[in-house]
Order: C-alpha cells, then sequence, then structure tokens
C-alpha cells in the first residue's frame, strides 16, 4: 500500500514538474520575441521600409474596420493551454489608395500571445516579412498577449511587397503551425448606386478609373443611378458623371 502511495505522488510531481518547465519555457520564448520585435521595429524606422509605401496612412482614414467583410478566412490558433480566432480578409482603403489585408484576433480561451515577428505572407514563392499594425499612422506593431479582440492591418516590413488582391498564403508559428490560403480576389459586386434631385431627366457615365472601362447610361429613373454593369474590384475608384436638364 506504501509503495502505491509513493508511486502516485512521484507521478503527480513528474506531471507538475514537466508543466511548470513547458511554461517556463513559454515565458522565456514571448521574451525573445518582443526583443526581436523591437529590433525590426528600429530597423523599420531606420530604413524608411515600403510598409509606409504600400498602403497610405489615410487608407482607412484613422479607424480601421472591426467586422470582417466577407468573403473572409478564419483559423483557430492554439498556444500552450490558450486559444484565439483569427480572421482574415481584404478591405478596400476608404480613400481609394488600394486594398489592405487584415486579420481580426479574438481570444478564446485565456489571452493568448500574438507577435508579427511568427507571421509570415507567402506570395509567388517569396516569403514576405510583415507587421500586424493596430494603426497605419505610425510605427506600431503587434506583439502582445491578446486582452482583447483587435483588428490589425498586414503590411510588409522590408522592400519585397506582396499584393494583397492576389492569391497568397499565410503562415504562423504556433503550437500548431498555421498555414492559410487567401484566393485571388477576383471581382466583386458591390452596388455604386445613388440619388439625383433637381433633374428632368439626365445621363450619367460611370467610369473605373484603374481600368480606364467607361459605360454611359440613360436615367431609367428620374430620380436615382446605378453603376451595376461596370465591372470592378477592391480598391479600384469610380469616377460618376451626371449631365441632365435642370427642372
Amino acid at each position: 500500500m506504501l509503495r502505491k502511495i509513493i508511486f502516485t505522488v512521484l507521478v503527480l510531481m513528474s506531471i507538475c514538474f514537466s508543466g511548470q518547465i513547458y511554461a517556463d519555457d513559454f515565458r522565456n520564448e514571448k521574451e525573445r520575441l518582443k526583443v526581436e520585435h523591437s529590433r525590426l521595429i528600429l530597423e523599420a524606422v531606420k530604413s524608411e521600409s515600403s510598409h509606409r509605401k504600400s498602403l497610405s496612412s489615410l487608407c482607412f482614414n484613422g479607424s480601421i474596420p472591426s467586422e470582417p467583410r466577407k468573403p473572409y478566412y478564419s483559423v483557430t490558433l492554439n498556444q500552450y493551454d490558450e486559444s484565439a480566432t483569427l480572421t482574415f480578409w481584404r478591405e478596400p482603403c476608404t480613400d481609394g489608395t488600394g486594398l489592405a489585408l487584415l486579420v481580426k484576433a479574438t481570444p478564446e480561451n485565456g489571452h493568448p500571445f500574438l507577435c508579427s515577428v511568427d507571421i509570415k505572407v507567402i506570395q509567388n514563392n517569396i516569403q514576405h516579412e510583415v507587421f500586424m499594425r493596430p494603426s497605419l499612422q505610425n510605427y506600431s506593431s503587434w506583439c502582445d498577449d491578446l486582452l482583447t479582440s483587435p483588428t490589425l492591418v498586414i503590411t510588409p516590413y522590408s522592400f519585397d511587397d506582396f499584393d494583397a488582391s492576389k492569391a497568397l498564403t499565410i503562415t504562423y508559428n504556433s503550437d500548431t503551425p498555421i498555414i492559410i490560403d487567401l484566393p485571388d480576389a477576383g471581382h466583386f459586386k458591390k452596388r455604386i448606386a445613388g440619388a439625383v434631385n433637381g433633374f428632368a431627366r439626365f445621363t450619367y457615365t460611370c467610369k473605373n478609373n484603374k481600368t480606364q472601362v467607361v459605360k454611359t447610361f440613360k436615367s431609367q429613373n428620374i430620380a436615382d443611378w446605378s453603376c451595376d454593369k461596370l465591372p470592378v474590384k477592391f480598391a479600384d475608384v469610380v469616377e460618376v458623371t451626371i449631365t441632365g436638364v435642370v427642372k
């Protein structure tokens, strides 16, 4: 009986001890990542990296969208005994300057650690080092515990920029490594329409300033216009010109 009790105690001590070692190793790894992350930030500031050029600092007019736009792609981040849902999607800049790649990190169990050092974007067999940025106004980048559910913009810190509208693969180094493929953004159906007042009749043109495709329409309803037949993609800028007879 005494031998069984001693054996049980030894097994429990062994389990607790190994768990403590893992926790200590994980804390050390977090500190290493934070140091590496700080070094990369300083390097980006000194070199004036291309992530300042790939997206305008006014892309979202100071406010990054918090709700994912369809189509979006979600994956679970498992880390020690904690987890989070990472949701990736593309978002057109409100100032019409480009297309951004976004991720929303939502903690599910505990407060898992998320760091830009661990994420990579692969496109055309080229691996891109990137930042996950809570703001485009400065050189901010995420490397911390998830106490809330931030939305972060994924931008390169090296000069080999990637095209957010094209097919790409995102990888993240964790207990269970993450690999997620995003297909080409392609065309999307977004209603570009509005109301017109003060005209007895009018015609209007819709021009895609990126592709230079122009469509001309006669008003079917003297109060409305629509560019539904104009092919557009994410981040395209559409110019509408209305010509009419005033009432």
